[in-house]
């Protein structure tokens, strides 16, 4: 059974990078999908337990390998990828580093900046490179639904998944010998919420029973994951999002469609109920989602929060510049190995890059806004795909959420990447419309006929009608 599921990861990872090399969308899907991989590969695995980096490279190799096939068959992976929102990003991200010389911690700064280096590159560079066309979100949505739920699967019935307190874990004790190390459930959710945004926005063209049953199935197995791996926030703020942009994903034209899209949301809304009754109801994670577990989550970020403003307020000298990257651990101290950070994106960046930092994030925010709004106002009078328009902005809010209650954005770049991704549809929409209009004014001019038929007044040798009259 062991060297069954170790097979078959490691099967899984090496035919979705192939297919990846030649199909830009499963590349896609394969950076989206390969951490819950990465750990299922590395829970039966002791070498790549011991050498996790290479599975890192190796996804990061075939997106390299990716972006440099669409270069060289003229798809122009780098249109539109240098605008407002990239540049202060990416400045945003160097203030960040040079945070570090004079960090508070410097040690806990370059730790971050270490680590997180290889996901600045694969996240923030290759990713929006892969994105080509405005519809592509939409076009990943099949392939992201057949990977995410075959891993989903895979976690679920693992022999390595185990149930720690209210919490579902993949184990890796059993390759790393002598530790009691496990998964990050986060990383598990977090596909799980993904999948359920995929599934719940993608386009409905290929309507059939089968498709609907795959979409209501994958929803479900999504928000099962969420659940077991207690992660309130990708449980809550997948759900939230697919509701809010389902409506910009299903146009409704007629009120036969209407009823159709009114029948499958009560179908798919009792097969959640069914498995929430069958299945978790009786599940420990159930701790996790009362009110005791809410509260205890609530006031530790509470005194997070508390204590960054705390120490950054006693420093009106760095008011300007912030603490520095890092500087968190001189604030919060804990007995175990790593490092902290505040798990809220604000509160991280004004207390290490104070407010030189703070005001280049709340321009983004402002420009992502803009850009939101303009893709929101084309999907809905049909000049982009309005599918894709809707999963990519509910992937925004999505990660945005989740960036305001975990992790820290110098070790995974959330929510910045997506906001790359929704920048650069901006501009490629811009171009696609431009094109457009373009060929439009090619093949209507402006005088109203078509030049391959000539001037109507006049026949092939220059006479117009008159001019036959003079002759007669």
């Amino acid at each position: 059974m062991t060297a069954a599921f170790s097979t078959l990861s490691v099967l899984l990872l090496g035919v979705l990078m192939l297919v990846a090399l030649v199909r830009t969308r499963w590349a896609i899907v394969l950076v989206f999908a390969y951490s819950g991989i990465e750990q299922l590969i590395e829970s039966f695995s002791a070498f790549f337990a011991s050498k996790s980096s290479l599975i890192n490279i190796a996804v990061g190799m075939v997106s390299l390998l990716t972006v440099g096939r669409l270069l060289i068959v003229g798809e122009r992976p780098f249109r539109g990828a240098v605008n407002g929102i990239s540049i202060l990003v990416f400045i945003l991200y160097a203030f960040a580093v040079f945070g570090v010389l004079y960090s508070m911690m410097p040690e806990a700064g370059k730790h971050f900046v270490k680590t997180g280096f290889p996901y600045y590159m694969l996240y923030l560079v290759l990713v929006p490179s892969m994105i080509t066309r405005t519809s592509i979100l939409n076009e990943v949505a099949i392939p992201m639904l057949v990977v995410g739920c075959a891993v989903m699967l895979a976690i679920l019935i693992s022999p390595r998944t185990i149930f720690w307190g209210s919490r579902m874990f993949i184990d890796l004790s059993y390759s790393r010998a002598g530790s009691d190390a496990v998964g990050n459930p986060l990383a598990i959710g977090e596909l799980g919420g993904t999948v359920v945004i995929f599934a719940a926005l993608m386009s409905a063209r290929r309507a059939g029973s089968l498709i609907a049953v795959f979409r209501t199935g994958a929803v479900a197995l999504g928000l099962v994951v969420c659940f077991f791996a207690a992660v309130r926030g990708q449980l809550m703020f997948s759900i939230f999002f697919a509701v809010l942009f389902f409506p910009l994903a299903n146009h409704v034209k007629n009120v036969k469609q209407f009823m159709i899209r009114s029948a499958s949301a009560g179908a798919a809304l009792v097969v959640l109920f069914g498995v929430y009754k069958i299945f978790l109801s009786g599940s420990a994670s159930v701790t996790r989602f009362s009110s005791e577990g809410l509260s205890e989550g609530i006031s530790s970020r509470m005194y997070f929060l508390t204590e960054s403003l705390k120490a950054y307020t006693s420093n009106p000298t760095n008011f300007l510049q912030g603490l520095g990257t890092g500087s968190f651990n001189t604030v919060v101290r804990h007995g175990g190995d790593g490092y902290l950070w505040p798990h809220n994106l604000f509160i991280d960046v004004l207390m290490h890059q104070g407010m030189i930092g703070f005001s280049i994030m709340t321009v983004i925010f402002l420009l992502c806004a803009r850009s939101a709004w303009v893709l929101f106002q084309r999907a809905r009078h049909g000049q982009v795909d309005r599918n894709s328009v809707a999963i990519a902005l509910a992937l925004c809010g999505y990660v945005t959420m989740i960036s305001m209650k975990q992790g820290t954005f110098m070790l995974y770049p959330l929510p910045f990447y997506m906001f790359l991704v929704l920048a650069k549809m901006h501009k490629l929409s811009d171009a696609e419309l431009a094109e457009a209009a373009l060929h439009e004014s090619w093949s209507e001019p402006e005088n109203g006929w078509n030049e391959d038929y000539g001037d109507p007044g006049y026949d092939d040798q220059g006479y117009s009608d008159e001019g036959y009259a003079a002759h007669a």
